[in-house]
């Protein structure tokens, strides 16, 4: 579970995200990134319903890809991230997800 100070919770502030970020995209997965001007990194996984109807399904997605940015990722402080699931991702399995994480977070600059 990621702490309150470390959530995008506001609708404002995911849209200021997705129009004004800068953005890095695989085959599932694409982040985007905006620079904010306090000490936290603020996160949100945007999981649609285009991607599965049930929302078990999606909720699993979102747990999958939270736990593993809390475990493994010291994510540069002062950013607004969006992390958006794209069609497919319902297929892979939990290894499956966090590789395909892994090697987004990889192509891009927000970790340190």
């Amino acid at each position: 579970m990621l702490l309150k100070t470390q959530r995008l919770q506001k609708d404002i502030e995911i849209k200021e995200v997705l129009h004004k970020g800068k953005y890095i995209s695989s085959s599932k997965l694409t982040i985007k990134w905006l620079s904010n001007k306090t000490k936290y990194t603020k996160l949100a996984l945007v999981v649609s319903k285009k991607i599965d109807k049930r929302a078990t399904k999606r909720n699993q997605i979102r747990r999958v890809l939270r736990e593993h940015l809390r475990q493994n990722y010291l994510l540069k402080t002062g950013n607004n991230i969006v992390i958006i699931t794209r069609q497919g991702i319902e297929n892979l399995d939990n290894k499956q997800i966090r590789q395909e994480l892994d090697k987004t977070i990889s192509k891009s600059k927000i970790i340190n």
